[in-house]
Order: C-alpha cells, then sequence, then structure tokens
C-alpha cells in the first residue's frame, strides 16, 4: 500500500511538473503584439493630414512643431502628439486588403488620409457594431481605437499652439511703460511671465479690431515680435498680425504681463 501511494505521489509531480513546462514554456517568448507601423514616435518628423477640407503639414524643429507654410506657425503639442500615438497603435484586428471590400469601408483614394515620415495611413469609416476605425496601410487593413474623429474636418487654425513662444525661447525686452525702470529681478520675473505665458483658446485674427496698443518684444537673438493688445470684457487679448492668431489670455493675464510695478 506504502509503495502504490508513493508511486501516485511520483505521478502526480510528473504531471504537474509537465504542466508547469506547458504553461510557463521556458526559452520561448510570447511574440510581442504587432503596431500598426513600425515607426518610432521619436523619429517622426514630418506629418501630413489630408481632411476633408484641407491638406494640413508639420514639420519638427528642435523640440517644437510646426505648421508649415509662410508663415510657419507653432503647433499644439499635445494634438501632434495624438496624432503620432496613431504609429504605436496596436489593432483590434488586422486583415489584409483582398479579404475585405475596402471601398464599402470608406478606404477610397479620395479618403481622409496620415501621412507620418513618409508612411501613409488612410482612414476609413468606422464598424457601427463597436465604433473601431478602419485604417489602411499598403495592403493591410486595421481597426483601431477612433482618436481621429476631431481631425477628419479640421482646419489649420484648429492645430495652433496655445503658447506664445516655441520652446527654449529668451527675451531680452519687452516694450510696456515702465519696464526699464524695473529692478533686474522684477524684470527678469517679467520676461518669464511672457515665456511660459499659454492664451486660454486662440482665434483667428481680426484686422479691424479695436486694438489699445502695441507691444514689442525682443528676443535674446534680436528678433522682434509685435502684439496688438486690447481688452474683451475681463480677457485680454494678444492679436498677432503676421501669424493671423489672436490669442485669449484670460482675466488674470493683464496683471502678470503687463503690471510694471517693483515688488516690495
Amino acid at each position: 500500500m506504502k509503495s502504490r501511494n508513493l508511486i501516485n505521489l511520483l505521478l502526480l509531480a510528473m504531471i504537474l511538473a509537465l504542466g508547469a513546462v506547458a504553461y510557463l514554456k521556458p526559452g520561448l517568448e510570447e511574440p510581442e503584439a504587432e503596431t500598426i507601423t513600425d515607426l518610432a514616435v521619436s523619429d517622426i518628423d514630418r506629418i501630413a493630414l489630408t481632411t476633408t477640407t484641407d491638406s494640413i503639414h508639420f514639420i519638427k524643429q528642435a523640440d517644437d512643431w510646426w505648421l508649415a507654410g509662410e508663415p510657419m506657425r507653432l503647433a499644439d503639442t499635445l494634438q501632434i502628439e495624438q496624432l503620432t500615438d496613431i504609429a504605436r497603435t496596436l489593432p483590434a484586428r488586422s486583415y489584409q486588403a483582398n479579404e475585405l471590400s475596402p471601398e464599402k469601408l470608406g478606404l477610397t483614394d479620395n479618403s481622409p488620409s496620415l501621412t507620418l515620415n513618409n508612411i501613409q495611413l488612410i482612414i476609413g469609416d468606422t464598424d457601427p457594431l463597436n465604433s473601431l476605425r478602419y485604417i489602411r496601410k499598403d495592403d493591410q487593413i486595421f481597426l483601431i481605437r477612433d482618436s481621429l474623429l476631431n481631425y477628419l474636418q479640421a482646419s489649420p487654425n484648429q492645430f495652433i499652439s496655445r503658447k506664445l513662444f516655441p520652446s527654449n525661447t529668451s527675451i531680452r525686452h519687452i516694450d510696456i511703460p515702465g519696464f526699464d525702470e524695473l529692478p533686474a529681478d522684477d524684470r527678469n520675473q517679467l520676461l518669464q511671465y511672457w515665456v511660459m505665458a499659454q492664451a486660454v483658446w486662440v482665434s483667428r485674427y481680426k484686422a479691424a479690431s479695436a486694438w489699445e496698443q502695441v507691444v514689442t518684444v525682443t528676443l535674446a537673438d534680436e528678433t522682434s515680435i509685435e502684439y496688438q493688445l486690447r481688452h474683451d470684457e475681463d480677457d485680454l487679448v494678444l492679436g498677432r498680425s503676421d501669424w493671423g492668431v489672436e490669442y485669449h489670455m484670460g482675466s488674470e493675464a493683464a496683471e502678470r504681463l503687463l503690471t510694471t510695478t517693483p515688488t516690495d
């Protein structure tokens, strides 16, 4: 009886060991799930977005993204990241194009598209059952979580950054009354307020607006930028005519950006 129990225990141990080997698969690595492109987000430096109404191009320079064109305008980082993150999206499902009817999925030569560097992604319809979006790359069709809906009818102005200046900007002088009389520490603090300033929202520049004054900002490289200024009730608005943009800075911005009273 004892020998039978011992044999049973040995058989059970062998079964458990074989089960562990089958489950853990030592020496075998699970294959990584494939993203819809093999691009690293950090390697992307050119984007073309073709919407239903516009063809919008972006280029990366140093740490910032810019709307291509004349003039180039600073682009909103968050929205650009939503576009570049598509490169590393894991599809819910993938197919060969000849397995489906691409035209019935909204994947045609006239469809909106997103091009990251040289990789074009054609943007199709959404699946009505799960709201996943059809994307075509070459001969592959993917279903991915839809993060593109807000961009299919976008205009270039939608992508303008709320920041006044690109990264690593250094300002030397601001042409507002009383600036030159401020103590050095207060001048530097005011310059930093301008460097870090962000609008609450931006809109298209209106040349006929009742501008109250012009503020000239001189950068460290001697570039001069003119901002027209007005107050809309509690909102401080800075207009930049060369970019065709109005920055709505909100109710507290005037005290930070225009005050030249020395601190105690």
